[in-house]
């Protein structure tokens, strides 16, 4: 049950204590091989409230008012309340061999007797704190399981499959706030995701204040390639904060991507969008751009690391030994590199591939270079012959055929959707030319 907490929210002090970044709790799982995951029964509910301010929760019923005598769902400070009572409770494992997200509790070990070990420890201390769990959502003993939406296990990190499918199967967005949704959905995954700001940046424009919501051919492209991304979203290694980093970065004239490696493997993916005046900067000045936002992105895990960033644009490697830099802003990112002991290499682009895929985003598939055009008119006849043939309208033409209801409608011998004429695909009258379709 929960209860409408708005107005309580609205006057309560808020609680700044910070929830973790789940990136960084996943740093922590490279070279574990057994991983048990914890789910506390109803954590919120495990919480008392103190007996002076129970009233403050009191909701209204047709049996009377009622008072939660512990904390309930709704209120603006329940998460962090309940994220500084597991740090507190956890505090003597977290970072060694415990990570804790709210009520989702994961233990993880090198070997089989440290884990049994691990186990029972974080066991004892949930026992003393009178902390329930949920046995039906507890997993002992795995070498892969589901954490936080992401598959571990062999330091590698995968998307949860549920998620993949919830994804796949996303209706096609009717508002902004839907679109919103499903961009917000697809944020948490990006670091899986190949040149994901250039994808994206077509669901990106809906949002815009004051722009009219049309849903176009390069939305619903945009959409269903993200989709598919996620469907296809690739293996990443669990990185280890004791080996070295090598960063590949690129730009093309409107964007960046960049690549984080470690041991030849990538660990994370990292686009942007170019905007403002980036987009008219000079070649060496977007390289330059490129660099100093992919390591200003990982900064957490290169500060204090020598770092080798590959570009392949060569007078980027002579940077760190010039005498003296030309513009105020190379002075700027210069000086903000500088932090960071960076070796600039040289990559031709041949080799460059994955970076240079993340700033070059394939030219969408609708894109063709018209040579000759035929102009003639529509003739049903013909369209109704596609119709027969073609493997996306024939079942529908034919339930049309016989009379019966569909989402398709039929006018002039033309099969149309809504608003929208049906092309078939087949036939020898629907193909070879672009038929130009202009209203009476």
């Amino acid at each position: 049950m929960c209860v409408d907490y708005r107005a309580l929210n609205k006057i309560n002090i808020k609680n700044r204590y910070p929830l973790p970044r789940i990136d960084d709790l996943l740093d922590q799982l490279h070279g574990a091989r057994y991983f048990t995951k914890l789910d506390l029964k109803s954590g919120y509910h495990q919480v008392r409230i103190h007996d002076e301010d129970t009233w403050k929760t009191a909701f209204k019923t047709k049996q009377g008012l009622f008072e939660w005598l512990v904390m309930p769902f709704g209120l603006c400070n329940a998460p962090a309340t309940f994220m500084r009572l597991m740090n507190e409770v956890l505090r003597p494992f977290l970072d060694d061999f415990v990570i804790v997200y709210l009520d989702d509790i994961l233990i993880f070990s090198v070997t089989w007797e440290e884990h049994l070990h691990h186990i029972a420890q974080v066991l004892e201390v949930l026992r003393t704190n009178q902390l329930q769990l949920n046995g039906k959502k507890c997993e002992f003993g795995k070498q892969h399981l589901v954490y936080l939406g992401f598959i571990v296990g062999a330091g590698e990190l995968k998307v949860d499959l549920e998620i993949v499918q919830v994804i796949s199967q996303w209706p096609t967005p009717q508002t902004v706030t839907e679109v919103r949704s499903f961009i917000g959905a697809c944020q948490y995954l990006r670091k899986f995701i190949r040149h994901f700001s250039q994808i994206a940046a077509p669901l990106h424009s809906l949002t815009k204040a004051n722009q009219k919501f049309e849903w176009s051919r390069n939305h619903e492209e945009s959409f269903q390639l993200l989709k598919r991304k996620i469907t296809e979203a690739p293996v990443l290694a669990l990185l280890n904060l004791q080996r070295p980093f090598e960063v590949e970065a690129d730009a093309s004239n409107y964007a960046m991507g960049a690549v984080l490696f470690q041991d030849g493997k990538p660990v994370a993916y990292h686009s942007e969008m170019f905007s403002g005046p980036v987009l008219n900067y000079p070649t060496y000045d977007k390289e330059l751009y490129a660099m100093h936002q992919a390591v200003k992105h990982w900064r957490a895990y290169l500060l204090g690391k020598e770092v080798i960033v590959h570009s392949d644009h060569k007078p980027l490697q002579f940077l760190t030994t010039q005498s003296k830099l030309q513009q105020a802003r190379h002075m700027k990112w210069m000086s903000y590199l500088q932090q960071f002991s960076i070796v600039i290499k040289y990559k031709k682009g041949a080799t460059n591939k994955l970076a240079d895929m993340l700033s070059r985003p394939p030219t969408p598939v609708n894109s063709a270079l018209l040579v000759a055009m035929k102009i003639q008119p529509i003739v049903p006849s013909e369209y109704a012959k596609g119709y027969d043939t073609d493997a996306d309208f024939n079942s529908a033409y034919a339930k049309l055929q016989q009379g019966k209801t569909s989402e398709f409608q039929l006018k002039d011998g033309l099969m149309y959707k809504g608003t929208q004429l049906c092309i078939p695909k087949d036939g020898d009258s629907c193909s070879g030319f672009v038929r130009l379709i202009l209203p009476k």
